[in-house]
């Protein structure tokens, strides 16, 4: 369950609270109503702030990768290379019959 969903459930439940007790006019339970709309407020648009913040960092840092790979293609394919390589002995290794890492090794070699 991620945060902003539990935020919307406390929301809900304090406002179903607040609607229970709304035929009550004192002015405590008015005053503790009207903090309580105010903090429900504030927190809902600091958490859309948060949201908007975190998705600009991602775009940001999305537009910064895509500038790095076209202004360095070789060594942005010399790097998939090499994690596609590395990810294929892993998975080669995975797959084989279990042996030791020195005998995988020298089967590797003598071939």
């Amino acid at each position: 369950m991620n945060k902003t969903h539990e935020l919307q459930q406390l929301t809900d439940n304090v406002q179903g609270l607040l609607g229970k007790v709304a035929s009550d006019q004192s002015p405590q339970v008015q005053q503790l109503r009207a903090r309580v709309d105010e903090t429900i407020q504030t927190t809902k648009t600091a958490l859309e702030n948060a949201n908007n913040a975190a998705l600009d960092a991602l775009k940001n840092a999305a537009s910064a990768a895509d500038d790095y790979v076209r202004d360095n293609p070789w060594v942005a394919v010399g790097v998939i290379a090499g994690v596609a390589a590395s990810l294929g002995f892993l998975a080669g290794y995975m797959a084989a019959p279990q042996r030791t890492l020195k005998q995988s090794l020298m089967g590797m070699i003598r071939r």
